[in-house]
């Protein structure tokens, strides 16, 4: 399944990292890294004299999405280098293991944390123009009140059982804000209305990522958001970011590779934002088309 850190690397791919522009990586030796040590074991072997000269105290490296300061460089001679001593968790990220073998950036210009959370704000604006439809259960009483999960955000059908069918419940009432459940959000029955066994079909919003690990269909993201939420998320990081030529050359030419060609006068960012919604617009109209906007208002009898 797509996860939040396989969006990121195709990120990076697509749009921030050219071919011909590659930061220099290296990878941690030995048994690697717990959360805590601020010894770095580290294979430099195909490294240059000169990018390992980027290893002096001061330098900023990036592990997995944990940003590092290095401290000192270690070596057998004065031109090798087979440890560091680097200071944790730099500049708001958090420390953590780091297994032999993970490659590591010099310099990151774009940090992952950085990537992450602009990924991650992308696909929470995803809603209100994109959503999924979910299906909850429920075993209630009459006039009882039901939780629902903290992604529902409108109510398209609510139907009970009753005998051996499931039969359409008309009187209810959609409670949101709700304080006295933990979702904060509720379904309400009114006289007449659902009871025993049923299910609420609804309307749900996209989830902000907590990790790289989250899946899409965690987050109630569909597979063909993927491109709208990364050039969000790119329009985000160069927003915030002083991009170079070559990488602001490298975005252009992609988003020409893809039939949209970013205007006379208009800068990265826009041009981003505007192929965002190019690319948004059949998504959305597809989206209603499945499921449109209910005009029906429920009230309690």
């Amino acid at each position: 399944m797509t996860t939040v850190g396989d969006i990121i690397d195709r990120i990076y791919r697509d749009y921030l990292l050219p071919p011909d522009e590659q930061p220099t990586r290296f990878t941690i030796n030995g048994s690697g890294m717990d959360a805590s040590t601020k010894h770095m074991p580290v294979d430099v072997s195909m490294l240059s004299p000169e990018e390992m000269d980027l290893l002096g105290p001061g330098a900023v490296i990036e592990a997995g999405s944990e940003l590092l300061l290095v401290e000192a460089a270690h070596g057998a001679s004065t031109d090798s280098i087979d440890a560091l001593t680097v200071r944790r968790g730099m500049f708001g990220t958090e420390a953590s293991p780091h297994p032999a073998g993970t490659i590591v950036t010099v310099a990151p210009d774009y940090p992952r944390q950085v990537v992450f959370d602009a990924l991650a704000d992308a696909i929470e604006n995803l809603w209100p123009d994109l959503w999924t439809i979910r299906t909850t259960e429920f075993w209630a009483s009459p006039s009882a009140i039901v939780e629902l999960p903290a992604d529902c955000e409108e109510i398209i059908e609510v139907r009970s059982s009753v005998g051996g069918g499931w039969a359409y419940t008309s009187s209810w009432e959609f409670l949101s804000p709700y304080p006295n459940v933990p979702s904060g959000k509720a379904l309400q029955f009114g006289l007449g209305g659902g009871y025993g066994h049923g299910y609420v079909v609804y309307r749900a919003r996209t989830k902000r990522p907590q990790s790289e690990a989250d899946t899409l269909e965690s987050l109630n993201v569909d597979p063909s958001w993927v491109k709208v939420a990364a050039v969000g998320a790119v329009a985000h990081v160069v927003a915030n970011e002083d991009i170079d030529r070559l990488t602001a050359e490298f975005i252009t030419r992609a988003l020409e590779v893809e039939g949209f060609t970013i205007g006379q006068g208009t800068d990265l960012r826009n041009g981003l934002l505007q192929y965002q919604q190019f690319l948004m617009e059949p998504l959305r109209r597809a989206v209603q088309a499945r499921t449109p906007v209910s005009v029906v208002v429920h009230r309690m009898l």
